[in-house]
């Protein structure tokens, strides 16, 4: 694992610490636990419905993150480098709990801070409460202004815009396994349309279609090349 001096820099570029100096995170480290973990390939670090009573900064490593559909019926697996804090959204609200998994693409170490922590960081320290309170607001508006959006006007905008909706980063690889019939369904596009234009976007090198399951390398490449 890292040195904490190499830890708290990389804590320094998180929207959370944004402003925030490296004394500032000494400090913060004098009044809460800061509980650094290490995982190895394939480790799970949070699953899908599990209670999110803290916090997630991934300081190194790749990880994936799988969401599913509320059926079951299909899943969309995003390709992840660190740093980032993952979904201190769900602390609040309703339903405080993850709603995907988290897992390690390699060795990857990350901090957990507990909501108690949290929420005492913002109170002891404006900065980083005023972050917190951008970074949940900006996530509302930007979710509110989805809903405003002018409507697709082809096959392959259809297939960005669902695919965007459905991004925690409109960026990087996704993979995503779903039957063709429901991403007809999902997408509003004529099965034979859809399927002629994902064939035309693999041709583009835009994406790859398996029976089941479509990958796409580059998402911003597919967003570029698909808006008109």
């Amino acid at each position: 694992m890292e040195n904490s001096k190499e830890i708290f820099n990389r804590l320094l570029s998180l929207p959370l610490f944004s402003g925030l100096s490296y004394d500032d995170v000494i400090e913060i480290a004098g009044y809460a636990r800061l509980d650094f973990h290490e995982v190895t390939a394939g480790e799970a670090i949070a699953r899908e419905g599990e209670a999110s009573d803290h916090v997630i900064f991934m300081i190194s490593g790749k990880v994936t993150t799988t969401s599913y559909s509320d059926d079951r019926a299909y899943s969309l697996t995003e390709y992840l480098d660190s740093p980032f804090a993952f979904q201190p959204e769900t602390l609040f609200g309703k339903n405080q709990y993850f709603v995907c998994t988290l897992t390690a693409l390699t060795t990857c170490s990350y901090l957990v801070l507990s909501k108690r922590d949290l929420v005492r960081i913002s109170e002891v320290n404006e900065v980083f409460r005023f972050n917190l309170f951008s970074f949940l607001s900006t996530s509302s508006q930007m979710l509110y202004r989805r809903l405003w959006r002018v409507p697709p006007r082809t096959p392959a905008e259809a297939i960005a815009r669902f695919l965007q909706l459905h991004c925690l980063r409109p960026a990087g690889r996704k993979d995503i396994h779903i039957k063709l019939r429901r991403f007809s369904e999902e997408t509003g596009v004529n099965y034979y349309a859809l399927s002629k234009t994902i064939a035309r976007m693999e041709d583009e090198g835009l994406l790859k279609h398996t029976r089941g399951e479509i990958s796409i390398p580059a998402m911003e490449r597919l967003i570029k090349d698909t808006r008109n």
